[in-house]
This record gives C-alpha cells, structure tokens and sequence, in this order.
C-alpha cells in the first residue's frame, strides 16, 4: 500500500506538479506540493478506511484546525516582526510546537491526558 501509494504520488507530483510550475513558478511548486500531499493522504485513508476508525481518526478535527491557525499566527507574528536569522527560526519552531501542544491540551484536554499517560508510561518503563 505504502510503495502504491508513493508511486502513485510521484506521479501525481510529477504532472500536476511540472504544468503548476510551468504556470505559476516557485508558488506552483509549492500548491503541487500541498495537492500531491492531500492527494497521497486521501489515497491511503480510502484504501485503509475498513482497517481504520475514520470517525475518531477526525474526531477532534476542530480542535486541529483551532490549534493550527493559533500557532500560525503566534509563528508568523514572530516572523514579520524580526528580521530573520537562525535564533528567530529556532524561536518560530519552538514557540510553534509550544502553542500548537497547549491549544490541542485545550481543545480536547481528556485525550491529551490519555495520550500523555501512554507517552509516560512509554518512555518511564522499569527495565528488568
């Protein structure tokens, strides 16, 4: 499934992608890029929609959203307001995954304590 689907996505990439950019340059490129991508995902999720709970693979599907246009702000806010050099961007990255991890707490705090009770519990195992 996997191989199909990035040769599939190769593909997909290779002609949408050349008549974008041929069309609108480096930001065809870039929407070749993001359409390739949602084009692979969208493959992959059909083929294994009978071996995944798609209803709770999107369940918190706002809060995704809310917390993705919260930490783009907080990050291009950053970014538009500095020059940049290599401290802003680890400032960006930083702060970005900060925001993002504390707007998903938020939005969708019971499974943010699940997942984080099975990270834990992962990483603090007792050997032997």
């Amino acid at each position: 499934l996997y191989n199909k689907a990035i040769i599939l996505g190769g593909i997909f990439s290779l002609t949408f992608g050349l008549i974008l950019m041929r069309l609108f340059g480096i930001i065809g490129a870039m929407w070749g890029t993001v359409f390739t991508e949602t084009f692979i995902s969208s493959y992959e999720l059909y083929m294994l929609r009978n071996q995944l709970n798609l209803q709770g693979l999107f369940k918190n599907l706002k809060g995704y959203c809310i917390s993705s246009v919260v930490m783009f702000v907080v990050v291009y806010t950053i970014s538009t307001s500095f020059k940049f050099n290599f401290l802003i961007l680890m400032l960006s990255i930083i702060t970005g995954v900060s925001v993002y991890v504390i707007s998903l707490a938020i939005t969708d705090l019971k499974r943010f304590k699940l997942e984080y009770k099975r990270i834990k519990n992962y990483f603090c195992k007792k050997e032997g």
